[in-house]
């Protein structure tokens, strides 16, 4: 799963907050802006005997990380998005033009560059909010969006854009308006996967989307069975093969408590669960937010709490990867969670993996709302005193 229908929430308060108001792309001024956080070079010439090898440290890795802020674009304003591709990290992301971008994030975290979204046609008639969804691939971005309030085109256009921010393609997926589609996205997810999309609605249809065709079909229906859970999401692991996210949540105004999590197997054709893979058990602490992430490696898939990240191995084994709690950073803040929450920030830190030792780490901060980047790197056991 990814973050993006957290941060809808999150950058629509934020621009509420800031006297945004609602507003609609406006036409790129700009086709890249490139950000780089490499060092300012010493003129002095090192020669190799003057530059000392790495040490290998031998020691196991610990779940403590410590934290290095990643430079982001100047005009970057608030991720919607982020995940992790075959050459870094990809985020959907505002930028202080109000203009959609994507950000590319390089694998070593060292340097960013963003493309701003080449908007469709009729571009002033299609609004850069909540209603858009993104799913980032290999080859490009796909993305819906909506058309709020203009009869005289298509209410709904399925947006093809390469990793530079152009369009390729743009097909009516009219289908769409047939479905309850705006909302916040706090219910569902919409994913890639080989030659169509899904997407998950609040209600708990699932949509396939074909890629060439934008035609749309039901294909599950995740609350079709009477369970005690109140809310499921459809996920993906590493081998894309499909996973149900399963919460008890309580709710009040303006938050939500999570009380219970399971993760199971899932069978699209059927509609039901499978196996389960992981449950938060009886010592569970409940939470505001649990996500569940496409793994890696060794691990099927990740999940973050905001305040740790677990990692779920193929033979249902799981490993604390960070520990957010017990990270200490050098401020007078204290833990690294004390420095990124208020009053300090908006929300909790999320958490991408980019192995099992690198994470990219983004948080909204206080008071301009906007998101900065970490790179978040596990200490090993040695480091530690």
């Amino acid at each position: 799963m990814k973050y993006k229908h957290y941060f809808a929430v999150i950058t629509a308060v934020a621009f509420l907050l800031t006297g945004c108001q609602h507003t609609q792309i406006a036409a790129p001024e700009q086709n890249g802006i490139s950000q780089t956080t490499a060092p300012e070079q010493d003129s002095t010439t090192q020669t190799l005997t003057e530059i000392q090898p790495p040490t290998t440290d031998n020691t196991p890795l610990s779940n403590i990380v410590r934290s290095d802020q990643i430079k982001l674009p100047d005009d970057n304003l608030s991720f919607i998005q982020a995940e992790r591709t075959e050459d870094g990290f990809g985020c959907i992301a505002y930028n202080e033009h109000r203009q959609m971008t994507y950000l590319h994030i390089s694998e070593d975290m060292q340097t960013s560059e963003a493309f701003v979204l080449t908007s469709p046609s009729d571009q002033e008639k299609y609004y850069s909010n909540r209603y858009q969804w993104f799913a980032i691939e290999e080859d490009g971005i796909w993305a819906i969006v909506n058309n709020e309030g203009h009869e005289e085109i298509e209410p709904y256009l399925l947006c093809h854009y390469a990793k530079n921010g152009e369009l390729i393609s743009a097909i009516p997926a009219n289908d769409l308006q047939d479905y309850p589609m705006s909302d916040y996205r706090l219910g569902g997810d919409f994913e890639s996967v080989g030659d169509v999309l899904y997407l998950t609605l609040y209600d708990g249809k699932v949509l396939q989307i074909d890629k060439e065709t934008a035609k749309v079909s039901v294909i599950s229906d995740l609350n079709k069975e009477d369970d005690s859970y109140d809310v499921k999401y459809l996920c993906f692991e590493r081998d894309d093969k499909p996973i149900l996210l399963r919460e008890k949540v309580e709710y009040a105004p303006d938050t939500h408590t999570i009380h219970e999590a399971v993760v199971s197997e899932f069978d699209l054709e059927s509609g039901s669960c499978g196996q389960t893979i992981y449950t938060t058990g009886d010592n569970w602490d409940s939470k505001e937010y649990f996500f569940v992430l496409k793994g890696c490696g060794e691990y099927r898939f990740f999940i973050n709490t905001s305040s740790e990240l677990i990692g779920i191995r193929d033979d249902g084994t799981q490993e604390l990867l960070i520990d957010l709690d017990a990270s200490d950073l050098d401020r007078d803040c204290g833990t690294l969670v004390d420095c990124l929450r208020p009053p300090y920030s908006t929300s909790d830190i999320m958490i991408v993996p980019a192995d099992d030792t690198h994470f990219l780490g983004h948080i909204i901060h206080n008071p301009d709302y906007k998101t900065s980047a970490y790179c978040l790197t596990r200490k090993h056991e040695s480091e530690i005193s």
